[in-house]
């Protein structure tokens, strides 16, 4: 991957991640998440955001994506989204857990005194399901005495839960309340034929300013799955649709079509790509067998159509 490659790759990422960070940002859409991993029922008046910084020194520029707290309490809720499996999840949970627990008020030293608690959440809309350990005893030494395993007795530090977006149905994440629901079904399915029916479906259990998100979504977070062109159709199409200018089904087939096309040409192309690649890898290998058979580079030149500076290199390798 060029440089410039690499620079795109990582803004597209960072953009990905602004996504979900700015909606753990809004109280409402973290209650959804904590009430959904936790089984609980709270309010989103019975939380608030907890800014404190709280950064170890080998996590200078790796902080939870949102914290909150439960008001009146020292509960809190780290929240974090992966987009790919983290084996140092329990590690990196637990630094934050700590530091979070050193960020508190001081407190007198007593007996009765209690540690805050500190509950890690994680969202992840990979496409493997998450499988990283959930506690950090789980991925550290063990120590053995013959025919005794000693076990850290850490249980609870470094532990978190994971909504795991390959284990939600789409009818689910269509239906639950919340924006970040949809943002995840989106996730689920947007490298596929059928992000165009799942848009076109959601519309009518989004608000003015869920819609207005989607279509940002669209606009600037697929740039690495769908062109500048395929995606300006759709937001061209779902406006229509959200306007009531066509039916849904005929806007779902025109969006699905869309998607399709652009998929096939990408398709297309990797296997024009793969043939190529085929038939330059077939003259190198009939290159490395004229040269070991004694031929000059002029001759292999001739018969495998390959340039003068790939031949010499091919030379050199063979030792000839």
């Amino acid at each position: 991957m060029t440089e410039q490659n690499v620079e795109k790759f990582n803004r597209i990422e960072n953009e990905h991640d602004k996504v979900f960070k700015d909606l753990f940002c809004d109280v409402n859409e973290a209650v959804y998440i904590i009430n959904r991993v936790l089984k609980l029922n709270m309010k989103s008046n019975e939380i608030q955001r907890y800014t404190n910084s709280f950064v170890t020194s080998g996590y200078k520029y790796k902080e939870a994506d949102c914290v909150y707290k439960k008001k009146n309490e020292r509960v809190f809720f780290v929240i974090e989204h992966q987009s790919v499996v983290d084996f140092r999840m329990p590690y990196r949970m637990s630094n934050y857990q700590i530091e979070v627990m050193r960020s508190c008020e001081s407190y007198k030293n007593t007996k009765d005194n209690k540690e805050s608690l500190v509950i890690g959440i994680v969202l992840y809309t990979g496409r493997k399901e998450w499988n990283a350990e959930l506690y950090i005893r789980n991925i550290q030494y063990k120590l053995e005495d013959g025919a005794r395993l000693v076990l850290g007795d850490n249980k609870t530090l470094g532990n978190y839960s994971v909504l795991d977006v390959n284990k939600c149905t789409e009818e689910e994440l269509l239906k639950d309340e919340g924006l970040i629901s949809k943002v995840m079904l989106i996730e689920k399915v947007r490298k596929t034929e059928k992000l165009g029916e799942i848009l076109i479906r959601m519309i009518k259990y989004l608000d003015e300013n869920g819609l207005k998100y989607i279509k940002n979504l669209i606009k600037n977070i697929m740039v690495n799955d769908l062109s500048k062109a395929t995606r300006e159709k759709i937001l061209k199409l779902y406006r229509k649709t959200i306007e009531g200018k066509g039916s849904e089904e005929e806007m779902e087939l025109a969006i699905t079509r869309t998607i399709r096309n652009e998929i096939e040409g990408v398709r297309r192309k990797g296997r024009r790509e793969g043939r190529k690649e085929g038939r330059k890898e077939g003259k190198i290998s009939v290159a490395k067998n004229l040269l070991t058979m004694g031929y000059s580079i002029d001759q292999v030149g001739k018969m495998a159509e390959l340039n003068e500076s790939e031949l010499k290199e091919l030379k050199e390798k063979v030792g000839k």
